[in-house]
């Protein structure tokens, strides 16, 4: 069978709530109790008609189902390198993270990211870069680092993608088999895109990448066009095997959004550079890989308020998420939401904060509206929902009124 042909599968013959869950063709995931509340709620946030309203996904409390799936699989201890995953480990993996959040009637949906395996540098494995793979410890899954493929900028007209690589080849069939295994319980999302100039960094090494800005420009210019490409390629092949559901996509973060092929981007290598290396390498190249698809949403890595500006101009951009200083740089969004909701403006955000960040905004009225909030540090289930009644309740105050401006502090 081709590899580009979508998965026909019979849906999954067991569930946690029935013996026959209904395929998500129809509509229906059984690892999801407020579906459709939850559907026309994030319908508003990302089509902007909830800017006086919020929404919230609860995290954080403990998860017995991973505890069985961890003495089960024993995965190696943190850092040691190691195979890639089987696709059987893969999916039981995320159906325990998902049946441990059914009874949530929060606003997040059970979607796993399915070949999170691979990393930013499964994008190099698919060109033919020698890729080791690392374990995260007890909770499963893997992290990559590729070795640089490219030592000369004269074998860039050598790198094809194809399907008969080991690892793309692999991808493809893992997801082919979560997205079988998984229908009638839980989503699956489409794989982060990798950016021209973080994919770049994986196949000649980020300092070299970096030195090519200056050095190699127009190499790497030319490169960017061809990532740019091969990004569009694999998403266009994972559109195939991914359903689309109830006339939208499942996305890892938002959940959902009601376009038909969104385009998961980041900047992640631009908080390295000044603003004008993304306006020159990475806005235009996004901006043209969104435009094929129609719309995308963005992460970033670090609080930078000029990065965030031109994303939100981007036409087709539905949300962005994060704005925060990873590593221990200790920048957190939450502490600038008046600042971070100026630059955006309309555009809806995903902002991570604690449980009792959340409890105390809406108690002060502070919370700026038009965000998803990812609540972490949640006691348990019946707090989680206990809170939910009342971000459901809750009106935002004006973006220019004091104490949204200090929501965060």
């Amino acid at each position: 069978m081709s590899l580009l042909r979508a998965i026909r599968g019979e849906a999954a013959s067991w569930s946690l709530w029935s013996e026959d869950p209904v395929s998500t063709a129809s509509g229906s995931l059984a690892y999801k109790r407020n579906l459709d509340e939850t559907l026309g709620r994030l319908r508003a946030l990302w089509t902007r008609r909830m800017s006086h309203g919020i929404c919230a996904s609860m995290h954080g409390w403990h998860n017995p189902h991973l505890d069985a799936w961890t003495e089960k699989w024993r995965p190696p201890e943190e850092g040691v390198e190691r195979d890639l995953p089987s696709k059987e480990e893969i999916f039981e993996r995320h159906d325990a993270a998902m049946r441990g959040r059914a009874e949530v009637e929060d606003d997040s949906l059970p979607v796993a990211y399915g070949c999170l395996d691979w990393g930013e540098s499964g994008f190099a494995a698919f060109l033919g870069a020698r890729t080791h793979f690392y374990s995260r410890g007890e909770q499963g899954g893997t992290y990559a680092w590729a070795e640089p493929l490219i030592d000369d900028w004269a074998k860039l007209p050598t790198l094809r993608l194809s399907e008969d690589s080991p690892y793309y080849a692999r991808f493809l069939d893992t997801l082919r088999y979560l997205v079988q295994r998984a229908d009638g319980l839980f989503g699956i999302n489409a794989f982060l895109r990798i950016d021209a100039l973080t994919h770049a960094m994986e196949l000649r090494g980020a300092t070299q990448a970096l030195l090519d800005i200056y050095e190699h420009r127009r190499e790497l210019e030319e490169f960017c066009a061809f990532s740019r490409d091969l990004n569009a390629e694999v998403l266009r092949q994972e559109y195939e095997i991914i359903p689309e559901f109830r006339g939208g996509r499942f996305t890892w973060i938002g959940g959902w959004l009601p376009h038909p092929a969104p385009v998961p981007l980041s900047v992640d290598p631009y908080v390295y550079c000044g603003s004008q290396a993304y306006r020159d390498l990475g806005y235009e190249y996004q901006r043209q890989l969104v435009a094929r698809f129609g719309a995308g949403f963005t992460h970033v890595h670090d609080y930078r308020l000029d990065l965030l500006a031109m994303i939100c101009e981007m036409p087709g951009m539905v949300f962005a998420q994060g704005v925060e200083s990873g590593g221990g740089l200790g920048t957190s969004a939450f502490a600038h939401l008046g600042e971070i909701k100026r630059v955006a403006g309309d555009t809806p955000l995903l902002i991570s904060c604690s449980y009792g960040q959340l409890l105390d905004g809406m108690r002060k009225h502070a919370l700026p509206g038009g965000v998803l909030y990812s609540v972490s540090e949640v006691p348990g289930i019946y707090e989680a929902n206990k809170a939910m009644e009342q971000v459901r309740s809750y009106e935002a105050p004006p973006v220019d009124e004091p104490n949204a401006v200090r929501a965060g502090r």
